[in-house]
């Protein structure tokens, strides 16, 4: 499709013709466009021998100007993207795909200070995936929408577009310009909660601070007793005589006592850091702030929200 220039008065752009046909009539007519200006002659009479005479005084008949064939691929409409006409399901999808997310967002913020969860990121619905398949199936769908968006836009230009049977030049009048900048309504991707992520990874799952550090100690801490049992009957176990066949297939496949200190050492540390990390909130977002903290719960840093 040619681009037309825009017109203020309604005549052409290039010559300033106002003798002009659509474009669309040119394309569906096969209209020729033609350029004449012929020198003016006259007929006259003269007097001779054989009595009266006609002839053409100043005769000159070349067509100055040329004949000129529409280009049907010039001033053509613009071409339908494949799959326009699926444009509905794709705006019903952006629909779907933004009240997906808001659902996720309320089940999140419900999730968020609950402290009977096992830990975080425990349930399958609160893996990060679904926040991210949402916003990239809706990028998705939003981008196709685009072209038909520009496809509309562009098939009204084309619509009104005029080309001067003059020059051939294509132009459009600049209130029909302004009348074909239409545009589909495309569903924003915004909704409360939507802006309330983390900044470090834009995680939408959290937890608050208070429910974050009491439910990972207290889940260390178990762990912690767990690896302490299982040394004491490792060490156990490793003290008993070896006499017996039993007692040799015990050993053999339960954990040596170094292992298991090993294990002990280990939960003890993460333990330690996961106190000192708490202690480090309450420093850093004192009281009433620290109520207001949250822990990502994929890159578990803390962060305080502006809009909190």
């Amino acid at each position: 499709m040619i681009i037309p220039n825009v017109s203020n008065d309604g005549r052409c752009t290039s010559c300033a013709s106002d003798d002009w046909k659509l474009a669309k009539v040119i394309v569906s007519s096969g209209t020729t466009i033609v350029d004449t200006e012929s020198d003016g002659g006259g007929f006259g009479v003269s007097a001779g021998r054989g009595g009266l005479g006609l002839n053409y005084q100043g005769m000159n008949l070349d067509t100055k100007g040329t004949l000129k064939t529409a280009d049907v691929d010039k001033y053509s409409a613009p071409q339908m993207p494949p799959n326009y006409n699926e444009k509905l399901s794709i705006l019903q999808d952006c629909h779907k795909q933004i009240s997906e997310a808001r659902g996720g967002i309320l089940k999140a913020d419900a999730y968020a200070s609950n402290r009977l969860a096992v830990k975080p990121g425990f349930f399958d619905f609160f893996k990060d995936s679904n926040f991210e398949d949402w916003r990239n199936a809706y990028d998705k769908n939003v981008a196709i929408l685009e072209t038909f968006r520009l496809y509309e836009v562009n098939m009204a230009l084309w619509d009104k577009t005029r080309v001067c049977n003059r020059c051939g030049e294509a132009f459009v009048a600049a209130n029909d310009k302004l009348a074909s900048e239409r545009k589909i309504a495309i569903p924003e991707y915004t909704f409360d909660g939507a802006q309330r992520k983390c900044p470090f990874c834009n995680s939408y799952v959290w937890k608050t601070a208070e429910a974050f550090f009491d439910i990972r100690i207290r889940e260390l801490q178990n762990e912690s007793d767990s690896a302490h049992k299982t040394l004491v009957k490792a060490v156990e176990l490793a003290n008993k005589p070896s006499g017996g066949f039993l007692v040799k297939i015990q050993k053999f496949v339960t954990i040596k006592p170094e292992d298991a200190q090993k294990e002990v050492e280990r939960i003890e540390s993460q333990l330690a850091d996961m106190r000192k990390r708490q202690q480090e909130g309450i420093e850093l977002y004192p009281h009433p702030d620290y109520g207001k903290v949250r822990v990502c719960v994929r890159c578990e840093n803390l962060y305080l929200l502006d809009t909190e």
